[in-house]
């Protein structure tokens, strides 16, 4: 082998480290006093690697109530490829139950030991509704995000159902797909439902409707489900 394969080769891993690193990480913004909100929803890769701890750690009980439910998807591609292959590591995790969204916050919390003044949660009802309201309703979202709305029923900036045609995805997309709002957070409206800690369903999915995916719409799924997935609050406590 020679130096200039070894140089690619040497680059090569230290991408992969990275891209595992970026990946799986997760980013937040500021949404009340003490509380930041994650910017995506919860992806495959981020909960494959809780799901990878629970195997290693050999926790065989929690792992299987917390492992996704690939049955609820209707095509046999889906359930083979969705949750394990890696062109859909950057969409939405779904298909699991509240109990194992819990597990994946405590996870968190455990991986964070050393920071005691921070709990990672799912957010409020209340919570989810803030950060929808500051980032969708600002002057600034009218006059930058105008252009994707169409009759007050279709918005293109979001993976949501068209309703006068048919949706070519008919699918979740990756979580960083279309535009952010105006403080940053991605698919808050579309693309996947997103369950809060009191149990309500909020945001709508991609088979759903513009005035489906309202702030005041709560959508009635029982999990498991594969419209359903979810996103996480860093709470700072204070001392």
């Amino acid at each position: 082998m020679n130096f200039c394969t070894k140089i690619v080769l040497v680059l090569y891993c230290l991408f992969l480290i990275s891209f595992k690193k970026t990946s799986t990480s997760q980013k937040y913004v500021k949404i009340d006093q003490n509380v930041y909100i994650s910017t995506t929803e919860v992806s495959n890769i981020q909960y494959r690697a809780f799901l990878e701890y629970l195997i290693t750690s050999h926790q065989t009980s929690l792992y299987q109530r917390c492992i996704y439910d690939s049955s609820q998807w209707n095509t046999e591609p889906m359930k083979e490829y969705y949750h394990r292959h890696v062109a859909y590591h950057q969409y939405p995790v779904v298909n699991i139950t509240h109990e194992a969204m819990e597990a994946y916050c405590e996870w968190l919390n455990d991986q964070d030991e050393a920071k005691r003044n921070v709990k990672y949660r799912l957010p409020t009802a209340n919570e989810w509704k803030n950060a929808y309201i500051l980032g969708y309703t600002a002057e600034k979202f009218n006059k930058t995000q105008s252009k994707y709305f169409h009759h007050d029923t279709v918005f293109d900036g979001a993976n949501i159902k068209n309703p006068t045609q048919t949706n070519v995805e008919n699918m979740p997309a990756p979580v960083y797909a279309y535009p952010p709002n105006t403080i940053g957070i991605y698919n808050l409206i579309g693309n996947v439902c997103e369950y809060n800690s009191d149990g309500t369903i909020l945001g709508g999915s991609w088979d759903q409707t513009f005035r489906e995916c309202s702030v005041n719409q709560t959508q009635q799924y029982s999990l498991p489900n594969l419209h359903v997935g979810f996103r996480i609050v860093k709470e700072i406590i204070k001392k």
